[in-house]
């Protein structure tokens, strides 16, 4: 099953180390913005020339649209992680969320759990149709 991980740009290690964690659980993780280049502190992307930032938002999209299944690590605001979702809910892309509820939408998720560990636990329950 292919995962996106969804977290504040300022979290991109702890995004990574959960990355890693679902990978090691046998998911394979679509998010090619673990790699993306940027100042760590610029969420905008404002210190980035606007070709560069452009082309990682288009991959981000193509990430979020090839999972089955999308975890939003809610460790702090991020408009980012929120556009995500959007994408996901508009989709139909199911989606969990590790961490407290921080807006209306993620009522919508298929569970609100405590840890990483919690939501592949979760992942490994339910059974969701491969995206084509």
């Amino acid at each position: 099953m292919n995962v996106y991980i969804a977290a504040p740009w300022i979290r991109k290690a702890d995004a990574i180390a959960a990355g890693e964690m679902f990978a090691k659980a046998g998911y394979v993780v679509t998010s090619r913005w673990f790699n993306h280049e940027g100042d760590p502190n610029d969420s905008t992307g404002i210190r980035c020339p606007d070709d560069v930032i452009r082309h990682q938002a288009r991959e981000d999209i193509q990430d979020v649209l090839r999972a089955d299944a999308l975890v939003v690590l809610n460790l702090e605001k991020s408009e980012g992680k929120a556009v995500e979702t959007g994408i996901a809910l508009q989709a139909g892309i199911p989606f969990i969320v590790v961490g407290e509820r921080s807006n209306i939408f993620q009522i919508l998720s298929l569970g609100m759990v405590e840890s990483v560990e919690d939501a592949i636990s979760l992942l490994n329950t339910i059974s969701i149709p491969a995206v084509a």
